[in-house]
């Protein structure tokens, strides 16, 4: 192991950023602009080359689309009513997709409709007709006439992924909850730990909610339920979202299944939302988080284990004499995501920096001397934070015992 600073490596050093000043998210990049509703020219199915969209004129020119609800309870046999109205007739296909950008179902398939105003009604089901599990979703509506001109509402194309951070929260301790006010639809982030010093937890992980005062139920642990947060003089937070694009709604009442284990669920290939271009210019950063998969950017479920030690109680601290062997882990749903890219393993002693491994491997083992440690009490926290800005935490009490 060896100081983070005299690394070269340019990611290295952006993930120490990211640890050690408030771990937060990388916001990179604007999108170029252009018109929010787009018109191109469908190319025969024999050309394979494909034809630029252009903002020009449309014979089937969308407008006017608008969901009925921004949420609604499916389990309880709500629906949720998509409106746009159509300039001229035209076969409208009409896609709901997930917020990995896959195909939740189709509910119109070129289906012919003539000009005027229409209304589409979704059932909160997926294309298998099951109810769909809670989070945040998104439709597109193509309309083409007979002559190729089609017409595309795609709002990932000119809404969405706008960052805002949200400055003032509430850390209510005799109701054990975080209070805070969100000025637009967004996917939340908020992360808690020691300024410059390790993330000790990922309260809300990129969840979406509606605009309005949002409580969050916080009992001030760390992620493994180790350290009191709010008794630490330096604690600090940060809480930062990013938009939802327009039209968004969020499905919720399934209590059945998470996101994460109806993906996990999926048998062979979903179709994926055909990738356009961004097309309205924006003054704010967009994030970087906007347009990565709900499965894999998402907090690392980590752990902090000692193999060889056989633990005296539920919630009794560890003892360690001398060399002793350490093993890091994350959740077996985590393997694949974190070997497709660089990662960096800290390690904290009393939420000091101590050592850090920039070529680790999962599971790492290692073996660490605590003869150097004073006898006592201590908590050793790991954090591993991906080049992406997925980052899990886990800590351990120990107690070191001179022989």
């Amino acid at each position: 192991m060896r100081n983070p600073f005299r690394s070269r490596r340019v990611w290295r050093l952006v993930i120490l950023t990211l640890l050690l000043v408030m771990w937060a998210p990388l916001y990179l990049g604007k999108w170029m602009s252009g018109g929010a509703v787009l018109a191109q020219k469908v190319a025969p199915a024999s050309s394979a080359k494909p034809v630029a969209p252009s903002a020009g004129a449309a014979d089937a020119r969308l407008s006017r689309v608008k969901v009925a609800s921004s949420s609604f309870n499916p389990s309880a046999g709500e629906r949720l009513s998509i409106r746009f109205t159509l300039s001229s007739d035209a076969a409208v296909t009409l896609k709901i997709f997930d917020p990995d950008f896959e195909l939740i179902r189709a509910l119109w398939q070129k289906k012919p409709l003539r000009a005027g105003n229409h209304t589409a009604t979704w059932d909160g089901k997926d294309m298998d007709g099951k109810i769909v599990p809670n989070e945040a979703y998104f439709f597109t509506i193509e309309a083409q006439v007979g002559d190729g001109l089609q017409t595309v509402y795609d709002p990932i194309t000119f809404s969405g992924g706008e960052v805002y951070d949200i400055t003032k929260a509430d850390f209510d301790r005799e109701n054990n909850s975080v209070t805070y006010t969100l000025e637009r639809p967004g996917r939340v982030l908020i992360r808690l730990g020691i300024h410059n010093g390790p993330l000790l937890r990922t309260l809300v992980d990129w969840k979406p909610h509606l605009p309005g005062l949002v409580t969050e139920p916080w009992n001030g642990r760390d992620e493994s339920g180790v350290i009191d947060i709010r008794q630490r003089a330096n604690f600090t937070t940060l809480v930062t979202y990013f938009t939802l694009p327009e039209n968004s709604v969020i499905a919720f009442g399934n209590n059945k299944v998470t996101y994460a284990d109806y993906k996990q669920g999926h048998k062979g290939q979903r179709e994926k939302q055909v990738v356009r271009e961004r097309r309205v210019p924006t003054t704010r950063s967009l994030s970087p988080h906007f347009l990565l998969p709900r499965t894999q950017d998402r907090a690392l479920k980590v752990s902090l284990s000692f193999p060889e030690i056989k633990p005296e109680g539920k919630n009794a601290a560890i003892t360690v004499r001398g060399l002793t062997l350490i093993r890091v882990d994350v959740a077996e749903a985590f393997r694949n995501l974190i070997s497709q890219q660089p990662f960096e393993i800290m390690f904290f002693l009393d939420q000091v920096f101590f050592a850090e491994e920039e070529s680790g491997h999962i599971p790492y083992n290692f073996q660490w001397d605590f003869s150097s440690l004073g006898p006592g009490e201590h908590v050793l926290t790991v954090n591993i934070a991906t080049l992406n800005d997925q980052i899990g935490a886990a800590s351990v009490r120990i107690f070191v015992k001179k022989d």
